[in-house]
Protein backbone atom coordinates (compact mmCIF):
# COMPACT_ATOMS: atom_id res chain seq x y z
CA UNK A 1 0.00 0.00 0.00
CA UNK A 2 1.38 3.19 -0.76
CA UNK A 3 -0.12 6.56 -0.72
CA UNK A 4 -0.62 9.41 -3.24
CA UNK A 5 1.41 12.22 -2.50
CA UNK A 6 3.14 10.87 0.46
CA UNK A 7 6.62 9.69 0.23
CA UNK A 8 5.60 5.84 0.88
CA UNK A 9 6.99 3.85 -1.70
CA UNK A 10 7.05 0.47 -0.34
CA UNK A 11 4.31 -2.61 -1.03
CA UNK A 12 1.80 -2.64 1.56
CA UNK A 13 -1.46 -4.00 1.98
CA UNK A 14 -2.96 -1.34 -0.14
CA UNK A 15 -2.72 1.62 -1.50
CA UNK A 16 -4.89 5.10 -0.45
CA UNK A 17 -5.76 7.07 -2.62
CA UNK A 18 -4.96 10.88 -1.97
CA UNK A 19 -3.41 13.84 -3.78
CA UNK A 20 -2.00 13.43 -7.07
CA UNK A 21 1.72 14.78 -7.82
CA UNK A 22 1.58 16.88 -11.29
CA UNK A 23 4.98 15.85 -12.21
CA UNK A 24 3.86 12.58 -13.06
CA UNK A 25 1.01 13.59 -15.45
CA UNK A 26 0.95 15.30 -18.94
CA UNK A 27 -0.43 18.70 -18.99
CA UNK A 28 -4.35 18.82 -17.78
CA UNK A 29 -7.18 19.56 -19.37
CA UNK A 30 -9.80 21.37 -17.80
CA UNK A 31 -7.88 20.87 -14.86
CA UNK A 32 -7.78 17.00 -15.07
CA UNK A 33 -4.36 15.51 -15.22
CA UNK A 34 -4.03 13.57 -18.08
CA UNK A 35 -0.85 10.63 -18.79
CA UNK A 36 -0.28 8.38 -22.03
CA UNK A 37 -2.89 8.12 -24.38
CA UNK A 38 -3.43 4.72 -23.85
CA UNK A 39 -3.50 4.10 -20.43
CA UNK A 40 -5.89 7.89 -20.15
CA UNK A 41 -8.38 5.94 -21.92
CA UNK A 42 -9.04 4.15 -19.04
CA UNK A 43 -7.72 6.65 -16.22
CA UNK A 44 -4.66 4.57 -15.35
CA UNK A 45 -1.18 6.61 -14.86
CA UNK A 46 2.15 5.05 -15.88
CA UNK A 47 4.13 3.17 -13.31
CA UNK A 48 7.70 3.88 -12.47
CA UNK A 49 10.04 1.22 -15.06
CA UNK A 50 11.75 -0.68 -11.75
CA UNK A 51 8.15 -2.68 -11.47
CA UNK A 52 8.28 -3.30 -15.16
CA UNK A 53 11.20 -4.14 -14.65
CA UNK A 54 10.87 -6.62 -12.08
CA UNK A 55 8.45 -8.62 -13.75
CA UNK A 56 9.76 -9.21 -16.60
CA UNK A 57 13.21 -9.96 -14.71
CA UNK A 58 10.88 -12.99 -12.67
CA UNK A 59 9.07 -13.76 -15.89
CA UNK A 60 12.56 -14.72 -17.79
CA UNK A 61 14.06 -16.36 -15.07
CA UNK A 62 11.72 -17.83 -13.22
CA UNK A 63 8.77 -20.37 -14.05
CA UNK A 64 5.54 -18.39 -13.44
CA UNK A 65 2.80 -20.54 -13.79
CA UNK A 66 0.55 -19.56 -16.78
CA UNK A 67 -3.04 -18.70 -14.48
CA UNK A 68 -0.94 -16.53 -12.42
CA UNK A 69 0.21 -14.89 -15.67
CA UNK A 70 -3.50 -14.93 -17.05
CA UNK A 71 -4.88 -13.30 -13.74
CA UNK A 72 -2.23 -10.56 -13.59
CA UNK A 73 -3.27 -9.47 -17.29
CA UNK A 74 -7.12 -10.25 -17.14
CA UNK A 75 -8.04 -8.84 -13.76
CA UNK A 76 -6.27 -4.80 -14.59
CA UNK A 77 -7.97 -5.32 -18.04
CA UNK A 78 -11.23 -5.96 -16.25
CA UNK A 79 -10.81 -3.28 -13.49
CA UNK A 80 -9.62 -0.93 -16.22
CA UNK A 81 -12.77 -1.50 -18.55
CA UNK A 82 -14.94 -1.36 -15.65
CA UNK A 83 -13.31 1.99 -15.10
CA UNK A 84 -13.85 3.35 -18.01
CA UNK A 85 -17.42 2.15 -19.12
CA UNK A 86 -18.92 1.61 -15.74
CA UNK A 87 -17.60 4.42 -13.70
CA UNK A 88 -16.83 6.82 -16.59
CA UNK A 89 -12.93 7.70 -15.47
CA UNK A 90 -14.53 9.10 -12.47
CA UNK A 91 -16.22 11.74 -13.98
CA UNK A 92 -18.79 12.13 -11.25
CA UNK A 93 -16.47 12.52 -8.15
CA UNK A 94 -13.76 14.84 -10.77
CA UNK A 95 -17.38 17.16 -11.35
CA UNK A 96 -17.76 17.19 -7.84
CA UNK A 97 -14.75 18.54 -6.81
CA UNK A 98 -14.71 21.21 -9.31
CA UNK A 99 -18.08 22.64 -8.26
CA UNK A 100 -16.51 22.69 -4.73
CA UNK A 101 -13.83 24.37 -5.99
CA UNK A 102 -10.85 21.60 -4.87
CA UNK A 103 -7.78 21.32 -6.21
CA UNK A 104 -8.51 17.39 -6.97
CA UNK A 105 -10.25 14.94 -4.44
CA UNK A 106 -9.48 14.55 -1.01
CA UNK A 107 -7.95 11.88 1.02
CA UNK A 108 -10.21 8.78 0.96
CA UNK A 109 -12.40 9.34 4.69
CA UNK A 110 -11.41 5.70 5.06
CA UNK A 111 -7.84 6.46 5.13
CA UNK A 112 -7.64 9.62 6.56
CA UNK A 113 -7.81 8.55 10.13
CA UNK A 114 -5.24 5.37 9.44
CA UNK A 115 -2.03 6.78 7.94
CA UNK A 116 -1.44 9.72 10.69
CA UNK A 117 -1.74 6.85 13.46
CA UNK A 118 2.09 5.37 14.11
CA UNK A 119 0.95 1.54 13.84
CA UNK A 120 -0.01 2.32 10.24
CA UNK A 121 3.71 3.26 9.18
CA UNK A 122 4.88 0.57 10.80
CA UNK A 123 2.20 -1.53 9.62
CA UNK A 124 3.52 -0.54 5.94
CA UNK A 125 7.22 -1.38 6.93
CA UNK A 126 6.46 -5.03 8.02
CA UNK A 127 4.13 -5.99 4.91
CA UNK A 128 7.13 -4.85 2.53
CA UNK A 129 9.67 -6.54 4.33
CA UNK A 130 7.84 -9.88 4.69
CA UNK A 131 6.13 -9.88 1.38
CA UNK A 132 8.37 -7.87 -1.33
CA UNK A 133 12.16 -7.45 0.14
CA UNK A 134 12.91 -10.75 1.93
CA UNK A 135 11.13 -13.29 -1.00
CA UNK A 136 13.51 -10.94 -3.61
CA UNK A 137 16.95 -11.24 -1.54
CA UNK A 138 15.93 -15.15 -1.60
CA UNK A 139 15.79 -14.70 -5.60
CA UNK A 140 19.62 -13.62 -5.79
CA UNK A 141 20.97 -15.54 -2.50
CA UNK A 142 18.87 -19.04 -2.34
CA UNK A 143 19.20 -22.45 -4.13
CA UNK A 144 17.03 -21.92 -7.19
CA UNK A 145 14.69 -24.48 -6.43
CA UNK A 146 13.77 -22.10 -3.30
CA UNK A 147 14.11 -19.20 -5.25
CA UNK A 148 11.88 -20.66 -7.82
CA UNK A 149 9.11 -21.89 -5.24
CA UNK A 150 9.14 -18.38 -3.91
CA UNK A 151 8.81 -16.42 -7.25
CA UNK A 152 5.07 -17.18 -8.25
CA UNK A 153 4.22 -15.32 -5.24
CA UNK A 154 6.43 -12.62 -5.29
CA UNK A 155 5.21 -11.93 -9.02
CA UNK A 156 1.50 -11.87 -8.11
CA UNK A 157 2.42 -9.22 -4.63
CA UNK A 158 5.00 -7.21 -7.59
CA UNK A 159 1.56 -6.96 -10.30
CA UNK A 160 -0.86 -5.83 -7.28
CA UNK A 161 1.80 -3.28 -6.67
CA UNK A 162 1.99 -1.92 -9.75
CA UNK A 163 -1.49 -1.49 -10.43
CA UNK A 164 -2.48 0.22 -7.31
CA UNK A 165 -0.08 2.47 -8.23
CA UNK A 166 -1.01 3.09 -11.94
CA UNK A 167 -4.46 3.24 -10.47
CA UNK A 168 -3.76 6.14 -8.37
CA UNK A 169 -5.34 8.85 -10.41
CA UNK A 170 -7.82 11.06 -10.08
CA UNK A 171 -9.80 9.52 -13.60
CA UNK A 172 -9.72 6.00 -11.40
CA UNK A 173 -12.68 5.52 -9.29
CA UNK A 174 -11.99 5.36 -5.56
CA UNK A 175 -14.57 2.38 -5.00
CA UNK A 176 -13.05 0.40 -8.03
CA UNK A 177 -9.26 0.79 -7.11
CA UNK A 178 -10.11 -0.81 -3.74
CA UNK A 179 -11.26 -4.05 -6.01
CA UNK A 180 -7.50 -4.03 -6.86
CA UNK A 181 -6.04 -5.03 -3.34
CA UNK A 182 -8.85 -7.23 -2.84
CA UNK A 183 -9.30 -8.88 -5.75
CA UNK A 184 -5.51 -9.76 -5.57
CA UNK A 185 -5.24 -10.35 -2.35
CA UNK A 186 -7.85 -13.19 -2.90
CA UNK A 187 -5.78 -14.90 -5.42
CA UNK A 188 -2.94 -14.71 -3.67
CA UNK A 189 -4.08 -17.14 -1.02
CA UNK A 190 -4.09 -19.94 -3.54
CA UNK A 191 -0.29 -18.53 -3.98
CA UNK A 192 -0.21 -18.71 -0.65
CA UNK A 193 -1.25 -21.85 -0.24
CA UNK A 194 1.28 -23.70 -2.84
CA UNK A 195 4.27 -21.93 -2.12
CA UNK A 196 3.93 -23.13 2.08
CA UNK A 197 3.38 -26.53 0.59
CA UNK A 198 6.63 -26.61 -1.16
CA UNK A 199 8.36 -25.37 1.47
CA UNK A 200 7.29 -27.77 3.74
CA UNK A 201 7.65 -30.58 1.60
CA UNK A 202 11.32 -29.14 1.12
CA UNK A 203 11.75 -29.27 4.78
CA UNK A 204 10.28 -32.75 5.10
CA UNK A 205 12.89 -33.96 2.37
CA UNK A 206 15.80 -32.41 4.50
CA UNK A 207 14.79 -33.76 7.45
CA UNK A 208 14.82 -37.31 5.78
CA UNK A 209 18.78 -37.21 4.99
CA UNK A 210 19.28 -36.58 8.63
CA UNK A 211 20.50 -32.57 8.31
CA UNK A 212 20.76 -32.02 11.85
CA UNK A 213 20.77 -28.65 11.71
CA UNK A 214 17.97 -26.13 12.35
CA UNK A 215 18.37 -23.14 10.69
CA UNK A 216 18.91 -24.63 6.77
CA UNK A 217 17.88 -22.76 3.88
CA UNK A 218 14.79 -25.16 3.69
CA UNK A 219 13.70 -24.18 7.10
CA UNK A 220 14.21 -20.47 6.57
CA UNK A 221 12.40 -20.78 3.44
CA UNK A 222 9.10 -22.64 5.12
CA UNK A 223 9.19 -19.89 7.93
CA UNK A 224 8.92 -17.03 5.51
CA UNK A 225 6.27 -18.52 3.76
CA UNK A 226 4.18 -19.45 6.53
CA UNK A 227 4.74 -15.85 7.91
CA UNK A 228 3.35 -14.33 4.28
CA UNK A 229 0.66 -16.73 4.74
CA UNK A 230 -0.37 -15.83 8.47
CA UNK A 231 -0.14 -12.12 6.93
CA UNK A 232 -1.35 -11.74 4.15
CA UNK A 233 -4.45 -13.90 5.03
CA UNK A 234 -5.09 -11.30 8.49
CA UNK A 235 -4.63 -8.43 5.55
CA UNK A 236 -7.30 -10.13 3.74
CA UNK A 237 -10.33 -10.72 5.91
CA UNK A 238 -9.30 -8.19 8.45
CA UNK A 239 -7.60 -4.89 7.71
CA UNK A 240 -9.45 -4.28 3.86
CA UNK A 241 -12.72 -6.54 4.70
CA UNK A 242 -13.72 -5.95 8.44
CA UNK A 243 -12.28 -2.30 8.28
CA UNK A 244 -11.33 -0.65 5.07
CA UNK A 245 -14.37 -1.87 3.26
CA UNK A 246 -17.43 -1.04 5.35
CA UNK A 247 -16.29 2.71 5.54
CA UNK A 248 -16.31 2.44 1.72
CA UNK A 249 -20.00 2.02 1.61
CA UNK A 250 -20.99 6.11 1.48
CA UNK A 251 -22.18 7.06 -1.61
CA UNK A 252 -21.63 10.83 -0.45
CA UNK A 253 -17.98 9.68 0.01
CA UNK A 254 -17.80 7.66 -2.62
CA UNK A 255 -20.06 8.94 -5.72
CA UNK A 256 -21.51 6.64 -8.26
CA UNK A 257 -21.61 6.98 -11.71
CA UNK A 258 -24.60 8.08 -13.42
CA UNK A 259 -25.47 4.71 -14.91
CA UNK A 260 -28.35 3.23 -16.00
CA UNK A 261 -28.74 -0.56 -16.99
CA UNK A 262 -29.28 -1.70 -20.45
CA UNK A 263 -31.83 -4.63 -20.62
CA UNK A 264 -30.75 -4.77 -16.67
CA UNK A 265 -26.96 -6.20 -17.88
CA UNK A 266 -25.08 -4.10 -19.75
CA UNK A 267 -24.18 -0.86 -17.36
CA UNK A 268 -24.53 2.74 -19.63
CA UNK A 269 -23.37 5.78 -18.09
CA UNK A 270 -23.21 9.16 -19.21
CA UNK A 271 -20.21 10.98 -20.96
CA UNK A 272 -18.10 12.95 -18.81
CA UNK A 273 -19.02 15.68 -20.54
CA UNK A 274 -22.71 15.45 -19.85
CA UNK A 275 -22.63 14.16 -16.01
CA UNK A 276 -25.24 15.51 -14.34
CA UNK A 277 -24.08 16.12 -10.45
CA UNK A 278 -26.73 14.86 -7.75
CA UNK A 279 -26.72 15.89 -4.43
Amino acid sequence: MTQRSKTVTAATPAIAKTDYPAQKFLPSKNGVPKTFFLLDIVGLSAPKIALPSLLLLLCHYRQIPFWDLFFSIAFPLYVSLANRFRFDNNAREIALWKEGGEVGPKILGWFSGISEKKWFAKYMVFAASLGVLLPLLLQVTAPLPIAGAAAPHLYMLLFQIMMEKMANSPKFHSMLWLTIPLGYSAYRMACLKTWTTMAWQMVSSTNGHGSGAFLTWEMAHFLLALGNTIFWTYNLFVMLLLRVVPQCLDEHKFPDANVSWKYELVPTVASSGTTIVKN
